[in-house]
């Protein structure tokens, strides 16, 4: 086919992505045309966008531009799909534009052209020239049709031209190079940051890493996350595991975890319990950027994950609450349940009650009257009387039964993070709504996997993944009664999603030490 008509013509490619489910699920005018509609003044990805539409989705898509305020009260008016803002199905998620949302839904990804175009309008529209060296003439481009036309339909009539161009150079031309030879990018070379216990503390809020985490499990349910792997490797009284995973946000990250957990340290070694670093890279080149202390983001990020469970997850009004493990991991568990419940009593028990009353003590000093701090020896006369339980224990044995726990409890449990951990009983999960942070590893190391063993469970009788209750694809809480357990293995999805919070905010005010490996 002539390139002159290719993108004049009702092509494979459209009748391909109009057999998908995603294109029938979209709303169409009277003559069965698409109609979208975005910000107004397109630039970048409002021009990209409609020339993928036009050229793989939709031949007679029409659009309509409208002021940003104005894009989802328009679209709620006329029937139409709005694309590039906030919060939509086709919007920016990290580095990743609203120009690969619409590839992935609509499955390109197998397309040459757009493979390589798309760096090159995620360079432009993510301020990343790296990305792609046609990045920067992209972006002048855009600006300058921008001051030659002040209509938008003119702007996207002849930005289509430009789109044109760039794709069928990027499938079918690249090696030609004119009078120039074309040289790599070339990214700034730093040594990385070394990040202290102190370090990742001072910059890592709790609240922040609320948030952080929240957005990564909701990343990880629209698929825009690859899937995250561990590897665990049992040593001595303990072991080690290893967790990687990437995610997108203000640039690509790539996190490796390293940790070692071994619970008999205090008493043999005088040593923390978990131990590790986190080596942090950019995903696109391979760029080591940071290396981190692991305690702080570990502990961190797992109490975060109580929180963001329990925020969606517990009954309406859950005030009480039972800690059982009373570590570090208990004193955060408790301080991030605080910023998204209102308690007004809080239960403390651990098999060393020493470390329940030295908790209690430090938690009546943050809380101050606020919240009745007690100590208890009978867990199960606490966990009764409790809306939300949290076991963050290392053991090795179900320490909560069924009669243990009230009708419309919230547990989250925590501590069995490889595969010889065991808190909760086989009979307890299976008769519980159970949602995980990743169904996946749960059932290789969580207590779920416990239940799968004994034949109680499959990995199917998993409920959903908690993402998918936090993005909305599926119901979290349906009754007042019902016994709603999350399995939290602790995911590398959360590392890196809070570790490159850390280092961004360590760029940001000068924290840190380099170090040239090299």
């Amino acid at each position: 086919m002539d390139a002159s008509t290719e993108f004049s013509t009702v092509t494979d490619r459209h009748r391909r992505s109009q057999s998908l489910p995603a294109f029938a699920g979209l709303p169409k005018t009277p003559d069965g045309a698409t109609l979208w509609v975005t910000r107004a003044r397109p630039k970048i990805d409002r021009i990209a966008c409609p020339w993928l539409i036009l050229r793989f989705i939709d031949p007679s898509a029409k659009f309509l531009f409208v002021s940003a305020e104005d894009v989802r009260r328009v679209a709620h008016e006329q029937g139409a799909t709005p694309f590039d803002i906030p919060d939509t199905e086709f919007s920016h998620v990290g580095e990743q534009c609203s120009f690969d949302a619409f590839i992935d839904t609509f499955e390109l990804q197998d397309d040459a052209g757009l493979a390589g175009l798309a760096p090159i309008v995620r360079g432009a529209d993510t301020s990343h020239p790296e990305m792609a060296p046609q990045a920067a003439g992209l972006l002048a481009i855009s600006l300058g049709l921008s001051r030659l036309f002040e209509r938008d339909d003119d702007m996207l009539r002849h930005g289509l031209t430009v789109y044109d161009s760039l794709y069928l150079w990027a499938r079918d031309g690249t090696a030609e190079t004119h009078n120039w030879t074309p040289k790599p990018p070339q990214a700034p070379s730093q040594a990385p940051l070394l990040l202290s216990r102190t370090d990742v503390k001072e910059l890592l809020p709790i609240d922040d890493c609320i948030d952080a985490v929240e957005k990564a499990f909701i990343a990880a349910a629209l698929g825009r996350a690859p899937q995250p792997r561990s590897l665990g490797f049992p040593s001595g009284d303990g072991g080690f595991h290893v967790k990687v995973a990437s995610l997108s946000l203000n640039r690509s990250y790539f996190a490796a975890k390293l940790n070692g957990n071994f619970p008999k340290n205090a008493a043999r070694f005088g040593l923390p319990t978990i131990q590790g670093l986190i080596l942090l890279s950019d995903a696109l080149n391979g760029q080591p950027l940071a290396v981190l202390d692991s305690i702080e983001i570990t502990i961190l990020r797992t109490g975060a994950a109580t929180a963001v469970a329990a925020r969606r997850l517990a009954r309406d009004g859950a005030s009480t609450v039972t800690i059982l493990g009373c570590g570090n991991q208990g004193r955060v568990s408790l301080e991030a349940l605080s910023r998204v419940r209102p308690l007004s009593r809080v239960f403390l028990w651990d098999i060393d009650a020493a470390a329940a009353e030295r908790l209690a003590i430090e938690s009546r000093r943050t809380f101050g009257n606020t919240i009745l701090i007690e100590t208890v020896t009978d867990a199960g006369e606490a966990t009764r009387k409790s809306d939300i339980v949290v076991t963050c224990t290392p053991s090795r044995e179900p320490i909560l039964e069924p009669s243990d726990v009230a009708p419309g409890t919230f547990i989250a449990a925590v501590g069995a993070d490889s595969e010889s951990k065991h808190e909760i009983s086989v009979k307890l999960l299976s008769s519980a709504k159970v949602v995980t942070d990743d169904a996946e590893q749960c059932s290789r190391i969580g207590d779920l996997h416990h239940a799968v063993e004994a034949g109680a469970m499959r990995r199917e009788s998993v409920h959903a993944n908690l993402g998918e209750i936090l993005s909305g694809a599926r119901r979290g809480r349906e009754s007042e009664d019902e016994i709603i357990m999350f399995d939290s293995t602790g995911t590398a999805l959360q590392d890196v999603a809070v570790s490159a919070l850390v280092y961004e905010r360590a760029l940001a005010s000068g924290r840190g030490a380099r170090f040239q490996f090299a």
